[in-house]
């Protein structure tokens, strides 16, 4: 029924065309007979539908389940990868995940010299550096034993002494181009005189199962030892030829400081007795003796007073002068009084000193310009 409706009709459409009036020429269009379109089997749309249906249920789920897209315009670029920085350490791992021991640093890597050395109470402190020089890592153990080699080859061996290090051991690591310094005392002060020691002209320093040599000119003295690891001052400043005119000319005054020519002080002076018990006196007030002296009635270190700094100037013993921070005779260094932070600190200590009862020291503190700004006497404890 359907096919005979469809003939008829396209028999009507064609009875019409040509029976139209004519029209302006048109480009001619190839054209072709319709042919009717074969019919598409029940069992094909059934499929088709089902397709069509899974389709639809399908699409956004793929599209909101994470679907990989491949629209530049909605495609991200992937996240740069995050590096995590590693560090260096002196350890390598073996095969089965134990850490390796940093190497021991060899003797030939290990370059060893002698700084300044420190005159203090009757004794040299000398410090000794030793620097790792071999590039890389290593272990330095403590110092073991340090033998003094005397001018006939004969060997004088050291004890380890009682000097308190100045600051702690850093470990016993060192990185490539570090250091550590040792504290060598060379006394020549001993109990019933000043006896002098044999001469050496090197030391052997034994660090572990290593032994380094330093040439060492000089007398060992009878106290001979030397400390472990310590954190040394950087340099010992040497003392210039005005300061060290100044310190004589401080000590030729102070047997009769009413007399002139009166040494450079600032205005006012700040004198102390140790860092703490500090007083403020005028620059012209201090040619009165008495001016000077600090009467503790409690007593000071366990001394008696009075305390004066130009009595101990003035009692005629042999003397060093030294720059920078010091020993307390055999301990550490004192801190100094606020007032004189900043300020050059030179200090005069007895060379002939047998014991720390016998040890005192006198510090100065100068002004840019030279002058006297401050006065320190301190003494160790009996």
């Amino acid at each position: 029924m359907t096919d005979q409706m469809d003939r008829r009709l396209e028999e009507l459409v064609h009875k019409l065309a040509a029976s139209a009036p004519e029209s302006p020429p048109f480009p001619r269009v190839a054209s072709s007979p319709l042919v009717p379109a074969p019919r598409m089997p029940a069992w094909a749309l059934s499929v088709a539908g089902a397709v069509a249906v899974l389709v639809l249920i399908g699409l956004p789920f793929l599209i909101f389940s994470g679907g990989t897209s491949t629209d530049p315009a909605t495609t991200l670029p992937p996240p740069a990868p995050t590096t995590i920085p590693t560090t260096t350490t002196p350890t390598t791992t073996l095969l089965d995940g134990t850490p390796d021991i940093v190497p021991t640093c060899p003797a030939a890597g290990l370059l060893a010299r002698t700084l300044q050395p420190d005159g203090t109470a009757g004794q040299t402190i000398t410090p000794i550096r030793i620097e790792n020089v071999t590039g890389s890592p290593c272990t330095l153990d403590d110092p073991t034993s340090v033998v003094g080699i005397g001018t006939g080859g004969e060997e004088i061996p050291a004890v380890l002494g009682t000097h308190v290090p100045v600051g702690e051991d850093s470990g016993s690591l060192l990185q490539a181009g570090e250091f550590r310094t040792m504290l060598v005392e060379v006394g020549t002060g001993c109990e019933g005189g000043r006896l002098i020691g044999p001469e050496a002209q090197e030391l052997r320093i034994s660090v572990g199962t290593v032994e380094v040599t330093v040439m060492f000119s000089g007398d060992l003295g009878c106290d001979f030892n030397y400390s472990g690891f310590a954190r040394w001052f950087p340099e010992v400043e040497p003392v210039s030829d005005a300061e060290r005119a100044l310190v004589d000319g401080l000590v030729a005054w102070a047997p009769a400081p009413t007399e002139t020519p009166i040494p450079p002080f600032a205005d006012p002076v700040v004198l102390t007795l140790g860092p703490e018990l500090a007083r403020s006196q005028t620059a012209g007030s201090l040619s009165d003796g008495a001016s000077w002296v600090f009467d503790e009635q409690d007593g000071f270190r366990a001394y008696t007073g009075p305390f004066s700094a130009l009595d101990l100037l003035d009692d005629g013993r042999p003397f060093a002068v030294t720059a920078g921070p010091h020993n307390h005779c055999a301990g550490l260094p004192m801190p100094i009084n606020e007032a004189f932070t900043g300020l050059r600190h030179l200090s005069i200590q007895p060379t002939d000193a047998t014991s720390c009862i016998e040890w005192w020291t006198v510090d100065l503190f100068l002004t840019d310009e030279g002058e006297i700004a401050g006065v320190t006497l301190d003494l160790w404890e009996p």
